[in-house]
């Protein structure tokens, strides 16, 4: 029921993750990760009250070379997590802001990771974190995983449940979150 009464005074973002299905990882011998693989975040409002200023927060799991990240900076405060941690700030004037019905990808050039080369040939599964906030909303976490299947690349994502707590999320434990979900790759079942 919160919930829904938020959605009719602040705004309602979510993120989306795509990746073209089925990508082709490129390995080339003697090189010590793939070639570089593009991300996409979409971020969409489905409220009528538009996110004029949203911060973005983006764990990459450690495995996982961050190529190019896009729009988002390092965020160094955060080096004791096992994950390197990415902000982005998005406000107006000098961005459009997060409007009903107008998806914007936040990701501009693309999000570009690269995969450990001895991983090729394997089974693994890589995640990725993104949490946003914005005034009038509170914290949301959307979970991808990565699912390296021999040379293919797939992805899963969706959005990941937070306990409910009085007022938002804190910076703390959105790290504890990143801490817990972003630990080493693992071997899908």
């Amino acid at each position: 029921m919160r919930d829904v009464f938020h959605r009719a005074v602040g705004p309602d973002l979510e993120v989306v993750f795509s990746l073209q299905s089925g990508t082709p990882v490129q390995f080339v011998a003697g090189q010590e990760y793939s070639e570089p693989i593009s991300l996409r975040l979409t971020v969409a409002n489905r409220a009528s009250e538009p996110a004029l200023y949203t911060v973005l927060m983006l764990a990459i799991n450690h495995q996982l070379k961050v190529v190019n990240p896009s729009s988002f900076t390092l965020n160094t405060a955060s080096s004791d997590l096992p994950a390197p941690m990415y902000q982005l700030n998005w406000s107006v004037p000098s961005r459009m802001p997060f409007v009903k019905g107008a998806p914007l990808v936040v990701t501009e050039p693309s999000l570009q990771v690269a995969i450990p080369a001895r991983h090729a040939g394997a089974n693994q599964a890589y995640t990725i974190m993104c949490t946003i906030v914005a005034p009038g909303m509170e914290h949301r976490a959307f979970l991808a995983a990565l699912l390296l299947s021999d040379t293919t690349l797939s992805l899963l994502s969706g959005r990941l449940e937070l306990e409910a707590t009085p007022g938002a999320i804190t910076n703390q434990e959105v790290a504890q979150l990143a801490s817990s979900t972003l630990g080493p790759a693992t071997t899908p079942p």
